[in-house]
């Protein structure tokens, strides 16, 4: 009874010994992929937060022109009343 007991214990402790050695392998593995999809996501995050900065730099710039635009057009309509007016005035005469 004892040697069978013994060789179950031998059998149980190889077996613990292959799972282990199993279970570190498919964790490592498992391991690198995720840090593999970890290092693309941070990438595209990063290239993400670059655009959005871009994309801020030209909406200021672009605002800016908007302003400057309709500065243009206010003095633009302000010269055409005047010139409107000096139009009138000599066809007034």
């Amino acid at each position: 009874m004892g040697y069978l007991i013994g060789e179950i214990w031998l059998w149980l402790a190889i077996a613990y010994i292959i799972g282990l050695a199993a279970g570190w392998l498919i964790w490592r593995l498992h391991r690198r992929k995720t840090q593999s999809r970890i290092d693309d996501l941070e990438r595209q995050v990063s290239t993400a937060k670059a655009e959005a900065l871009e994309s801020e730099a030209e909406r200021s710039e672009l605002a800016a022109a908007a302003v400057a635009a309709e500065a243009e057009i206010a003095r633009l309509n302000a010269r055409i009343s005047e010139l409107m007016e000096d139009s009138d005035g000599e066809s007034g005469n």
